[in-house]
């Protein structure tokens, strides 16, 4: 293994499960660790009796947020990868670039619809920035989906029938 790595921006998005598992295909291609970030922001007081408390539950939060995507995604955290889970406090975009501290890193992210997050991360890092889309499927309009659901199933049942 290399100091580089792969930097992940896990979410639970259609868009964000397929650039789990294609960041997970990078490292392994790569044979680097893939770090997992999901950052979270705490909007108190800092006067707040007890903001340590919620602080440590954001972040248990997060950790559990980071193994239920790893499992939506792929059934399990893979054991062939060196995987490096972060839950920074603050923004997703100020994280993200704040991993990166080799040129050969590489960021993963899952494309959105907003994109404001992302502008600090391509601004800021000093690696390449890849967006992962989202699946065809999830592309699709509710209306189309169902459309295209009935005509796969009718060809499915006339199939039957011959």
């Amino acid at each position: 293994m290399t100091d580089s790595k792969v930097i992940l921006g896990i979410s639970s998005s259609p868009a964000g499960l397929a650039a789990l598992r294609f960041a997970v295909n990078v490292a392994r291609e790569r044979d680097v660790s893939l770090w997992a970030v999901r950052s979270w922001v705490l909007t108190s007081s800092p006067r707040s009796p007890q903001i340590w408390a919620w602080e440590q539950a954001m972040e248990a939060d997060a950790r559990r947020f980071v193994h239920a995507a790893f499992h939506d995604a792929l059934g399990a955290v893979p054991r062939d990868v060196s995987l490096i889970v972060r839950t920074p406090p603050g923004g997703a975009g100020a994280a993200l670039a704040g991993y990166a501290t080799d040129e050969d890193d590489l960021i993963v992210v899952g494309a959105s619809r907003s994109r404001w997050w992302l502008r600090p991360v391509v601004r800021d890092a000093l690696c390449p920035v890849v967006t992962v889309p989202p699946p065809v499927l999830a592309r699709l309009s509710g209306r189309r989906l169902a459309r295209e659901a009935a005509t796969a199933l009718s060809r499915g049942a006339a199939g039957l029938r011959s």
